[in-house]
């Protein structure tokens, strides 16, 4: 073929190609341009578009997305096809492919079919994350270009940019607060923040004025020079939703400045007149006082004058009080102290004292002074005060007097007066100081002294006295017939009484006693009632009295101990019963026999008594010392042998002591007695010819009385024989008594208590510590050691073997009980020792091998045993053992020395298994019994082992302000828990503690969480050791937003293991418990509670650093608490942040990562309904210093994150639902049609100034009032929220009949119902004109005519209209309810709505009837449309479906990609033939 007819063909199938090319991109444009509106929602952004910037593009900055706001409520059913799949343990043979075995359970899933529909609950919206920037060159000048004309004024372009500043002052008004409150009177308090809200007009062209503002004009306003703003920021200046500017709060220089720039679309909207704006600042005083000195001064605020106060240096005033009583005055002298902190004194003017005297008692005139001089006080219902006057400085002392009340005064009791001074200014108490005085009064006072007993050495029995002396009147007061009451103790003898009175002036003044001689008492009343008759001054009655003689013996009167007399007074007057003492006790006499005693030898069991005697020269004949003393515990003079040598008259006047023999010395019969001067006889008493007692004699060394010329002591000793004593494991009481007689008759004696700790047997265990060093062979330690070995209930349980080691102590006092006899004069024999384990304990070998460990033991001075050697049979004694189940025996063949045993024991495996399933503590206790072969035995020991199981403990460190961090121990103590399926922790974080998570609620684990594999020491603590990887921890640790519950799960159960983890403070103020448990331990899980006190500082210091929003909530009342709102991630599922409004209605979420979120009401108050509106919520940080940026719905400004939420009580209010749709093959599906809603309220209603809030679908979120307008295309509705019931509606649409459509619509008129929701839907339908006639395009058929003879339009139930397809809708109720309401096939309505209408008629978009349908109720209660056969109207083909849209249009776009496809594989044979 020649090369230009192959060129030319070449050419020719380059046209065709490129002809299908053209043809096939059209063809997918136009499938996507129907699709597309077809399957998404949501605003269609259309700021900055021009022609010349019909689509977003990188360079313009504009982002969106979509967010959902509600959730589709769809549950699966037969209709969707969802089908649950089922897993089976199938393997794959060798091609890979798995043959499901019968009955392996498999089931194959199917995915649900629903598509979202208004029906289903489901929602988004579009969320603009940037605005567009575009700015068109050709529409308007360029902003990026700046210049300057020649009187320094900006030009862009064409338009000339001038500085406006001084038109917007002209209009520009102030407000100023401090506190939240207005400034009073102009002035501003220089030391508190500075709230400046300013509003200012803009007037733009067309306002009429002659200077107006452009866009590019600006602004600089000068706010202050002494103040600065606290937050510099740049945000946008709003007209309504329109923008103005931009406004920039800055300090320049120590100036705080707002610069302005205008621009935006509030000048592109002509039908804007003068526009109204405000911007608020925070300012502060500058540090340097802003030059100014202290007093007022007057200062410029945005051009407006005002009046500041700066303080002088700050001068701190305090205020002490003090008081002394004065009761011989009856007053008390109150002084109180107005004085400063530092060096200088403070300017008292305005300053004054103040002092309530109501408790304290009645001011005494006169007497208050400044300074020491007299002053005149304010004195009104007990209220003291004083202002200080001007020039008045600090300090200065107040004094001035009370008189003690009454019954404060006449009483013997402790008194107490206390009252508080303070200083104030004004009404405001600056300090106060409480005084208190405690006194105690005395009005009677008695005394007694012994007289006449002998000269030192010397005691003379006879002519003793005491004289007792009586003070009365301690305080001088006048009392009128005073008797005084001194009634004598019986046996002593009145002697004489004398009566003196206090003369204050004698001795120059000082005051002495003076006699009274005019008073005497001859006869000592029985009654011992002395009249003394009035006094002015304080008296002293002297009383004597003579004390008995002795009783005479053998002609002697010797006194040999000592008598106490005890005696009271009283005193009484006119008008008053007076007041006594206690009894007073006078000792006349003394003990001329004395004993002491201490154990000496406790190997032997001996113990040394010392007795002295003393006379003091006094005649006594025969003076002799008898001791009884007893080897059992009972005595009987009766029973005793005749042979005895003492006779009974003796022994019946001996008391006897038990349990004790005298000691021989070496191994003889002579006693171990010592006194010189002294002789002893000691004679055996026998009873049925056994010995029972010993009665030791004490006389002159010839055998005659004791000499009384001098004292004479002497010394014996005696043995224990109560053999229970003697083995008791505690200290017991050995008493013995002397007696002194003369000849036959008892005179005195002497009683001496020793305390005997035989310390027999003793129980102990040892350290953990110290066993574990013991078993591993470190000599003795912990045995051969008192000190430190010695463990206590807590400490001695070895958590990693699970055993303790006990310690028996034997012996302590190394008793020979091979030689020391009981009262039968037998010794002990075998000693044998039994330690008994509790139930579910058993005897384990050391890990040596050996059952036991015996050691020798050394009593030391402090009397601890310490062992000391291993124990030698042949040195100690022989020890046998036996040691099978619970107990273990060792049994002495003769003990002498002490004996220390260590055994081991250990719980068995079911009973470790109990001690440590969770959180207890179990106490078991070991019990060790001595007996003896031959005594009578009460020996017992026993020593407690705590058993504590801390598998969960809780503990937290403050971090920083706002910030905690949590450990959680979980300690298994290596126990074996494979068998528990479903164990692990779950810690529950209370409302106001946070885990660290993102703005999807996913935990940040880095640096967050970390979890240590712990080790067990032998005390049960655990020492951390290798953390865990962070993917073990993300894998092992999970978080549940809604129920606040963080599950650790563990690797291995018998690891024990330390979590730590970071949590942020976002609550409010006060006490908050976190609690953490086990889960699967055991029956009810173990609980650790934990709790913190949340102080203001954590609170501010988490707002500083992360997201925060405030919401108020309020009802038809006013502030409604009770609401809970919940902070969802953007998926409205996952809980971020949850609280419920306080009493003031308010709630404040803190801890907001940045992001993006959805709040939402989530529960209501009783009696209100959920709101169903929501809002979103973003967080940004600035790059430029950090700045949190929080704002909700899109909100700029200081307070873009707080909200006002409004509810109503539920039987109130109702919604209105406006909703678009748009049929035909002609209509344009993006175009927006115009509604104007009205709305009538009820009486006594009045709607919201901003109007009412809609929930948009497809379009923004907003608000409306009667009589405004909203614009819907296809597809798009609002819900206008809150409406009161009985409110009726009319939404009328514009005419849209010039532009081809016509209008159909359902419910355009009616009245809110409260709790429900009516939906006013409008239907446009505009089609091509058909080349046949009627039936081309897709149109709603003509309703059918009326019954009744014509359409009067009216109806019975105006909130249910029928729609209309006149090109106007018709407003006009329906009278008629049977008649049936013709609705598009797309547009069934719910049946379950209570104003749906009763009867339907679908029509597909030609307006085709398709079949006529009846609600019909369901067995469930439920309704649905169906028609005679019961078929339901959902099921009816729609031929409007957007799906089968999408699926044609993918049907055409692969045909016609396959016919591309042939025709350019036809065009192509020399490529192919080439490639092949």
């Amino acid at each position: 073929m020649p090369d230009t007819e192959r060129n030319g063909k070449m050419k020719k199938r380059e046209g065709i190609k490129k002809k299908l090319a053209v043809f096939l991109t059209a063809v997918i444009t136009l499938q996507a341009a129907i699709a597309a509106p077809l399957i998404a929602f949501g605003e269609q952004d259309t700021a900055k578009m021009c022609e010349n910037h019909l689509e977003h593009d990188i360079d313009c900055g504009y982002e969106a997305h979509m967010v959902v706001v509600s959730q589709c409520n769809h549950e699966h059913n037969d209709e969707c096809g969802y089908i649950e799949g089922v897993s089976c343990e199938c393997e794959p043979d060798e091609n890979g492919e798995i043959i499901h075995a019968d009955g392996c359970g498999y089931v194959e899933g199917h995915e649900c079919e629903h598509a979202h529909d208004e029906n289903c609950g489901y929602l988004e919206k579009l969320v603009i994350d940037s605005p567009c920037t575009h700015s068109c060159e050709l529409c308007e000048p360029q902003n990026n270009i700046v210049t300057m004309n020649s009187e320094g004024d900006r030009i862009n372009g064409e338009n000339q940019s001038k500085d406006v500043t001084e038109l917007i002052m002209d209009k520009l008004s102030l407000t100023l607060t401090q506190d939240g409150a207005a400034i009073k009177d102009g002035k501003i308090d220089s030391t508190k923040g500075l709230e400046v809200k300013a509003a200012f007009s803009v007037p733009i062209q067309g306002d009429g004025d002659k200077e107006f503002v452009n866009k590019n004009d600006y602004a600089e306003l000068f706010i202050s020079d002494k103040f600065s703003v606290k937050n510099a920021e740049t945000y946008t200046l709003k007209y309504e939703a329109q923008t103005i500017g931009t406004l920039t709060l800055k300090n320049e220089n120590g100036n705080a400045v707002a610069s302005i720039l205008f621009g935006g679309d509030a000048f592109d909207d002509p039908g804007n007149m003068e526009i109204n704006c405000t911007f608020e600042a925070e300012l502060e005083f500058n540090k340097d006082g802003g030059g100014l000195d202290a007093g007022e001064h007057t200062i410029s605020i945005l051009g407006k004058d005002f009046t500041i106060v700066v303080p002088g240096p700050e001068e701190t005033r305090t205020i002490t009080k003090e008081g002394t009583e004065n009761l011989s005055k009856g007053v008390i002298n109150w002084t109180v102290t107005v004085g400063h902190e530092g060096e200088n004194s403070a300017d008292l003017n305005g300053y004054s004292f103040y002092d309530d005297l109501t408790n304290v008692g009645e001011y005494v005139a006169d007497s208050f002074k400044i300074g020491g001089t007299d002053a005149t006080p304010g004195f009104n219902d007990s209220i003291l005060t004083y202002g200080f006057q001007e020039g008045t400085q600090s300090p200065q002392v107040i004094t001035f007097e009370t008189k003690i009340p009454e019954d404060k005064l006449f009483t013997q009791y402790e008194q107490t007066v206390k009252n508080t001074a303070e200083l104030r200014k004004g009404e405001e108490v600056v300090k106060s100081d409480e005084g208190k005085v405690n006194f105690t009064p005395e009005w009677i006072e008695k005394k007694g002294e012994a007289g006449n007993q002998g000269s030192e050495g010397t005691y003379d029995p006879t002519d003793r006295t005491i004289t007792w002396t009586i003070t009365a009147n301690h305080y001088g007061y006048s009392l009128n017939d005073v008797i005084i009451t001194d009634k004598l103790a019986d046996k002593l003898e009145f002697v004489s009484a004398k009566l003196q009175r206090w003369n204050s002036s004698l001795k120059d003044g000082e005051g002495d006693w003076e006699a009274d001689n005019s008073w005497s008492v001859s006869n000592y009343p029985e009654n011992g009632e002395l009249a003394i008759g009035d006094i002015t001054t304080k008296i002293l009655l002297t009383i004597v009295t003579k004390v008995p003689d002795p009783t005479l013996t053998r002609n002697a009167t010797p006194e040999t101990g000592v008598t106490t007399y005890y005696n009271s007074a009283s005193i009484k007057w006119e008008g008053n019963a007076g007041f006594g003492t206690q009894p007073v006790g006078v000792g006349i006499g003394y003990n001329a026999i004395e004993k002491t005693g201490a154990v000496t030898d406790y190997k032997k069991a001996e113990i040394t008594w010392n007795v002295k005697v003393d006379a003091k020269k006094q005649t006594i004949p025969d003076m002799k010392v008898y001791d009884l003393l007893v080897y059992s515990d009972s005595f009987d003079v009766d029973s005793l042998d005749e042979s005895s040598a003492i006779g009974k008259d003796i022994l019946e006047n001996i008391t006897p002591q038990y349990n004790q023999r005298i000691v021989k010395t070496g191994g003889g019969n002579a006693e171990a007695f010592n006194g010189e001067g002294l002789k002893h006889t000691v004679t055996t008493l026998y009873k049925g010819g056994k010995a029972v007692a010993d009665l030791l004699t004490v006389t002159s060394d010839s055998g005659g009385g004791i000499g009384t010329d001098k004292a004479y002591s002497f010394s014996y000793k005696t043995q224990v024989t109560n053999t229970e004593i003697l083995t008791y494991t505690e200290s017991k009481g050995i008493t013995n008594t002397a007696m002194l007689f003369s000849g036959s008759v008892r005179l005195n004696s002497a009683t001496a208590n020793v305390g005997y700790d035989a310390k027999m047997l003793q129980k102990g265990t040892m350290t953990a510590v110290s066993a574990e060093a013991f078993e591993k062979g470190e000599g003795a330690y912990g045995v051969d050691k008192s000190n430190g070995s010695a463990g206590g209930e807590t400490d001695s349980f070895n958590y990693i073997d699970k055993s303790a080691v006990f310690r028996i102590y034997v012996n302590r006092n190394s008793l020979d009980y091979s030689t020391v006899t009981d009262a039968e004069g037998k010794t002990a024999g075998k000693i044998t020792v039994t330690d008994t384990l509790p139930e579910g304990w058993g005897f384990k070998p050391f890990e040596s091998g050996e059952n036991y460990y015996a050691f020798s033991g050394v009593t030391d001075n402090g009397g601890s045993t310490v062992a000391n050697a291993p124990w030698d049979n042949n040195v100690n004694g022989n020890i046998t053992s036996q040691i099978s189940g619970l107990t273990a025996t060792f049994t002495f063949d003769a003990l002498k020395d002490p004996c220390v045993i260590l055994v081991k024991a250990s719980p068995l495996e079911e009973t470790i298994k109990d001690y440590f399933n969770g959180n207890r503590t179990a106490n078991i206790t070991n019990r060790v019994v001595l007996t003896a072969e031959n005594w009578s035995t009460n020996s017992s020991a026993e020593t407690s082992v705590e058993v504590k199981s801390s598998a969960l403990a809780k503990t937290l460190d403050k971090i920083e302000d706002g910030v905690l961090k949590w450990k959680v121990d979980y300690n298994p103590y290596k126990v074996d828990r494979s068998d528990i399926d479903n164990l692990h922790l779950e810690d529950t974080l209370p409302i106001g503690l946070d885990l660290r998570t993102d703005s999807r609620g996913g935990i940040v684990y880095s640096d967050n969480i970390i979890v240590y594999k712990c080790s067990l020491n032998a005390d049960g603590s655990l020492t951390p050791g290798a953390e865990l990887t962070e993917q073990e921890v993300i894998n092992n640790v999970k978080y549940n937003n809604t129920t606040r519950v963080i599950s650790f799960y563990l690797p291995d159960k018998a690891q024990a293991y330390k979590v730590e983890y970071i949590t942020d403070i976002t609550g409010e103020p006060g006490m908050v418990s976190n609690k953490v448990r086990i889960v699967g331990m055991n029956d009810s899980g173990d609980n650790v509670d934990k709790e913190f006190d949340i102080n203001d500082s954590d609170v501010s210091a988490t707002i500083k650093k992360a997201g925060w929003i405030e919401i108020t909530k309020t009802g038809d009342g006013g502030p409604l608490a009770g609401a809970e709102f919940t902070v969802f991630a953007l998926d409205c599922k996952t809980v971020i942040r949850k609280g419920t409004t306080g009493a003031d209605g308010k709630l404040t979420l803190r801890g907001l990562p940045d992001g993006e979120y959805i709040l939402k009401e989530t529960k209501a108050p009783d009696g209100y309904g959920v709101l169903k509106k929501t809002y979103s919520v973003k967080v940004t940080t600035n790059s430029d210093g950090g700045k949190i940026l929080t704002s909700i719905n899109g909100a700029t400004g200081d307070n873009s994150n707080k909200i006002t939420i409004s509810n109503h009580k539920t039987g109130t209010v109702g919604d209105l639902v406006i909703k678009k749709n748009v049929a035909g093959n002609a209509a344009d599906l993006k175009k927006k049609f115009v509604f104007t809603v009205t709305l009538n309220l009820p009486v006594g209603q009045t709607a919201p100034e901003d109007g009412y809030d809609y929930i948009g679908f497809g379009v923004l979120d907003g608000k409306i009032n009667s009589g405004e307008t909203i614009e819907l295309a296809d597809g798009e509705y609002i819900t206008i929220i809150g409406l009161p019931g009985g409110t009726e509606y009319s939404v009328v649409e514009d005419d849209y009949s010039g532009d081809g459509y016509k209008t159909s619509s359902i419910n355009p008129v009616g009245v809110i119902a409260v709790d429900n929701t009516v939906t006013a839907q409008f239907t446009n339908t505009k089609n091509k004109k058909s080349e046949g006639g009627v039936g081309g395009g897709h149109q709603l058929a003509p309703k059918p005519p009326k019954p009744n003879g014509g359409d009067d339009g009216k109806s019975e139930n105006p909130g249910n209209n029928g729609g209309t397809e006149n090109e106007h809708p018709d407003t006009s109720p329906v009278t008629n309810p049977e008649i049936p309401v013709f609705v598009p096939i797309d547009d069934v309505p719910d049946s379950n709505q209570p104003d749906s209408p009763n009867e339907i008629v679908v029509v597909d978009g030609s307006g085709k009837e398709e079949g006529s349908y009846t609600k019909t109720e369901n067995l469930d209660g439920s309704y649905e449309y169906k028609d005679t056969n019961g078929n339901s109207a959902r099921n009816v083909p729609k031929t409007g479906d957007s799906m089968s849209l999408i699926m044609w249009s993918g049907l055409l776009s692969t045909a016609i990609v396959g016919i591309f496809t042939l025709l350019y594989s036809a065009a192509s044979p020399v490529k192919k033939r080439r490639r092949s």
